[in-house]
Parts: structure tokens; C-alpha cells; sequence
């Protein structure tokens, strides 16, 4: 099933919650799929970049040491820490990814500063909520 999630992927994010245990164990498996399942077409494994979420909160259970052994030891591009809910980092590690695939694809000179020809990153729209006149 998830080789549909995967198809035509040419970079990753696997993200965990910095204060469960499990869910950082668990990166190893998606990583391990997703090198299995996706490929660059010379054969290499797509980028994939590491994200530590809830940086927020004061009950860590995963040590920096052992996120920056395992990203090296796991070939991902890079490892840090978020915050979903504040949007700590979150824009930055989007932005660095796509980085590493435009000049994966030889576009060097990917606007960085540039606003006009930035990409830009956000949430979801606004609901709309919506009035019945029953």
C-alpha cells in the first residue's frame, strides 16, 4: 500500500515526536521502506530529511545524541528539531529539502532571497463555514 503514497517521490520527511520513545524507534522502519520503495534514477535512495517535532514541550524522551548518531548512521540529508504548533523551523527544513533537490536536478541557482520566485509553504485554507437556510 504505501508504494502508492511513494510513487514519483524524489525527496522525504519522516518527523517524530520528540516525547515518545516509540515513535522515534519507529523512523528506522519508514526509512528502511521508503529507501526500499523509492530510488533517484540512478539507483540512489531520494533524499530524506529528519524532523524532531514538539520541541515546544519540556518532556523530551529522545536524546539529541542519539538523533545525531542515527541521522549519519541512516543517510538522511539532515536532522532538526520543530515545532508544528508554533512553526518553529518548519518553513526553514521545507525550504532546505527543496534546496537539495533542485540542485539534485542541476538547478543551482534556485532563487533563495528572491520573493517573487520563492516558493511558498502554508497551511491549509481556512474552513469556510458554511450557513443552511433549512
Amino acid at each position: 500500500m504505501t508504494r502508492v503514497y511513494y510513487k514519483d517521490a524524489h525527496g522525504c520527511i519522516i518527523m517524530f515526536d520528540l516525547t515518545n520513545q516509540n515513535s522515534f524507534k519507529n523512523t528506522l522502519k519508514w526509512k528502511k521502506d521508503v529507501d526500499l520503495k523509492c530510488t533517484l534514477s540512478d539507483g540512489s535512495p531520494i533524499p530524506c530529511m529528519l524532523l524532531a517535532n514538539k520541541c515546544d514541550l519540556p518532556h523530551r524522551q529522545v536524546d539529541i545524541n542519539d538523533i545525531e548518531c542515527f541521522y549519519k548512521e541512516h543517510n538522511f540529508i539532515g536532522w532538526t528539531e520543530t515545532s508544528t504548533k508554533e512553526g518553529l523551523m518548519v518553513n526553514d527544513s521545507m525550504k532546505f529539502l527543496l534546496d537539495v533537490l533542485m540542485r539534485q536536478e542541476g538547478l543551482q541557482n534556485f532563487p533563495n532571497n528572491d520573493d517573487e520566485n520563492m516558493v511558498k509553504l502554508s497551511g491549509p485554507a481556512p474552513k469556510v463555514e458554511k450557513k443552511c437556510s433549512c
